[in-house]
């Protein structure tokens, strides 16, 4: 019993699933070996609870719980908004208050130039009192702490741009999910209509083109031939 507890408090941290088992179906969960085997020791229904959380779609109660599970059931579901038009207004509004530091440092510069008559209080940093350095070291903090904020929104930007957008397929399964499943109330689903702002974190695949090339010739066939069911190929 105590290495069966020994296990439990190993696997506290949350669900195993197989890596080599990757499920095309949002019901068709595989535990990992070390999770089965954890099954046939005898655990408390907190323990259980703990430890399974919700190994399957089905199991979860209908909520954030399901949604986050079926998102998470499958990397074609692994569909996100990136927020562009708030990265924008970020970017925007820090880009405008180094602008103003910028503008506030060159008065600066200007004000102790022409208050010392010396030209050399823009050739060093050796400056006194006199000559403004209190004040030009303050500015420089704001500076410097605005241009690391500024900066960081830049590069998380240049990041998410580099996401690619869900394939058409993989779109249309979740919102289908969301239609006919319904996890959470019609305002906080609407997140999954803003089609032009979604991302994906499945990584693309070398031959994704060809895939897609695929899912068009199948979508005209099934229309010019009438054919009643075509598969569908997503990239």
């Amino acid at each position: 019993m105590d290495e069966s507890k020994d296990e439990v408090r190993a696997l506290e941290e949350g669900l195993c699933l197989d890596p080599e088992k990757s499920p095309t179906s949002p019901t068709s969960f595989s535990l990992s070996t070390t999770t089965k085997s954890l099954q046939k020791t005898q655990l408390t229904e907190g323990e259980r609870e703990l430890i399974f959380p919700c190994a399957a779609v089905g199991s979860c109660p209908k909520g954030y719980p399901n949604l986050a599970t079926f998102l998470d059931s499958d990397e074609n579901f692994m569909v996100y908004r990136r927020f562009g038009y708030l990265q924008s207004r970020l970017l925007l509004e820090k880009q405008d208050e180094l602008h103003k530091l910028e503008k506030k440092l060159d008065s600066m510069e200007n004000y102790y130039l022409d208050k010392t008559a010396n030209p050399l209080v823009l050739q060093t940093r050796d400056l006194t009192e006199e000559e403004g350095a209190p004040q030009r070291a303050v500015l420089f903090k704001q500076i410097e702490e605005r241009f690391r904020e500024y900066s960081t929104l830049l590069v998380a930007a240049q990041h998410l741009v580099s996401f690619n957008k869900p394939a058409s397929g993989d779109y249309r399964s979740v919102v289908n999910y969301m239609k006919e499943v319904g996890p959470v109330i019609q305002k906080e689903g609407e997140w999954v209509r803003h089609l032009e702002d979604l991302v994906t974190l499945r990584s693309g695949r070398e031959h994704a083109w060809l895939d897609s090339g695929i899912e068009h010739l199948l979508k005209f066939l099934q229309q010019k031939l009438g054919l009643k069911k075509i598969i569908e190929v997503s990239n």
